[in-house]
């Protein structure tokens, strides 16, 4: 709200921002917007389908919504990676490997007391299935800075043909 910025990750495998322009007026009851400003910024994965290729079979684009801290942007991919994107300059900061196509949207924990940020998100099971539909899916934390994995815990899941296993929500965090 401070930037009246949207920030909206597309399928597409496009990060929009968009400067709204927005006036509200309390007393008339009225909202306005005029966007302007539009910032486009796409990436192509090691093993996406972009640009074009026969032997990957992973597509690109963001399927889930996106967390901020900051001036930075998590994002979960549908072939398999979190990136951190600083939004000043729409670059990448890191990518770390997540292993499969992400549904949910990643997750930011500060720890105050020790000057911190996690990343928790966890990946269906989608791309990295076996023979018999089945396979290991893990739940990440992650370092928010440096994208280093700090834990993962790994499930043995299935899947089947037009519905994906896995993690196919949005991690809550809670207390002991």
């Amino acid at each position: 709200a401070d930037t009246d910025t949207l920030i909206y990750p597309g399928e597409n495998g496009i990060l929009y921002t968009v400067k709204l322009n927005t006036n509200y007026n309390e007393s008339a009851g009225t909202l306005t917007m005029n966007p302007t400003q539009m910032v486009k910024m796409r990436y192509a994965g090691t093993r996406s389908t972009y640009p074009a290729s026969d032997t990957l079979k992973y597509w690109l684009g963001y399927e889930s919504s996106v967390a901020i801290m900051g001036n930075y942007a998590y994002l979960g991919t549908n072939d398999g990676y979190l990136q951190c994107i600083d939004l000043n300059t729409m670059s990448m900061v890191w990518v770390q490997d997540i292993l499969d196509d992400s549904n949910g949207s990643p997750v930011v924990e500060l720890d105050e007391a020790n000057h911190r940020a996690y990343i928790y998100i966890g990946p269906s099971l989608h791309w990295t299935q076996d023979e018999n539909k089945q396979g290991t899916i893990p739940l990440f934390k992650i370092d928010a800075m440096t994208g280093e994995v700090l834990w993962r815990h790994d499930e043995i899941v299935n899947t089947k043909s037009g519905v994906s296993g896995g993690i196919q929500a949005t991690v809550l965090l809670g207390e002991k």
